[in-house]
């Protein structure tokens, strides 16, 4: 018989692990993000993104995973079974409450010079220029604080429309909060598809958690685009969109699962051969974004870039089919 190693054993190699994994998507988005900084300038080089988010958010939540990891399914056996992936772990669950009741406070009290205390929106001349230099709230304040201008995002999409002059990064430091609470999410449906091996239990689940996360959304933007007490906003990773955003994706999860295990109607492709090297097609496709074939002169109309967009997407797939078929996958 194989003994497990004991956890306090583990603990180390699984954390070292996680730390690498992080570390690497971290430095993979400084690399990308100097494609947009002409010359390499350092003082000029934008420090967060897409996976440097993506990297402090698995870190953070494996590492609430690992510190509380048991061996096997322990609680099956117990008289509170059907809800052995949440009582368990209810320490989880108040960290996460101070994360999020975090975000919110800094959100919505943290005092900023010139500005009101709570503005969510994009400064310039967004409500008759009233708050020219209130872009993104707490949020923007934050980021150009700790980071400086010169490090952050400069292309957000609302500059040309309100006319702002400060930097704003839709990837800043508060959104990481919200950011870790819906990879916590994940996490639960994982624990779910774990801990329940008939179809009917983790359907019940993940439909449980859609609704949920979608009424406590729905309820916090009050089903209105902007007078809600917190709006749906992706560029500030507001709580609301987090929320509505994660309902999405247990409602997915749902059907992808019983139209590709159950009732096998559909196979999963194409979309597990991207899956399958899933950070090789980012990095390629954020490299390659501005290169021909994957792009070329189209005229300017909605229509014509979307057909640009799906022409690219569709040469990725293509690459992914053929790199799985040449049993070649990359991971970090």
């Amino acid at each position: 018989m194989i003994r497990r190693p004991p956890r306090s054993t583990l603990f180390p190699y699984t954390t070292l692990f996680r730390s690498r994994r992080s570390i690497v998507l971290f430095i993979l988005g400084l690399i990308l993000n100097s494609k947009y900084n002409l010359g390499c300038e350092l003082s000029e080089m934008r420090i967060l993104g897409v996976l440097q988010r993506f990297a402090v958010t698995y870190f953070v939540v494996a590492t609430l995973q690992l510190l509380s990891e048991r061996p096997g399914d322990v609680y099956q056996f117990e008289c509170w079974a059907p809800l052995r992936d949440f009582i368990p772990y209810w320490y989880q669950w108040v960290f996460m409450g101070i994360i999020v009741a975090t975000h919110v406070s800094i959100t919505f009290y943290l005092p900023i010079p010139g500005c009101p205390t709570g503005y969510l929106g994009p400064g310039g001349l967004h409500d008759n220029s009233s708050f020219v230099n209130c872009t993104g709230g707490a949020a923007g304040f934050i980021d150009r604080l700790v980071l400086g201008q010169n490090h952050m995002y400069k292309t957000q999409s609302f500059k040309n429309l309100y006319d702002t002059t400060l930097a704003y990064d839709p990837e800043g430091i508060l959104g990481y909060l919200t950011s870790i609470f819906v990879g916590f999410l994940g996490l639960q449906a994982g624990k779910i598809l774990t801990m329940f091996p008939l179809y009917s239990a983790r359907v019940k689940r993940w439909l449980f958690w859609a609704f949920v996360t979608g009424a406590i959304g729905a309820t916090l933007c009050k089903l209105s685009e902007n007078t809600g007490w917190i709006p749906i906003n992706k560029n500030l990773w507001s709580l609301s969109f987090a929320l509505v955003t994660s309902s999405m994706a247990f409602t997915m999860l749902t059907l992808c699962y019983l139209l590709v295990d159950v009732y096998h109607i559909v196979s999963g492709a194409p979309f597990y051969f991207v899956g399958m090297n899933s950070i090789l097609i980012y990095v390629g496709q954020e490299v390659t974004s501005s290169t021909f074939p994957w792009n070329f002169p189209v005229s300017q109309t909605h229509f014509s870039q979307l057909c640009m967009d799906l022409w690219g997407t569709t040469l990725w797939v293509i690459i992914s089919v053929w790199l799985y078929y040449c049993n070649f996958f990359l991971a970090v």
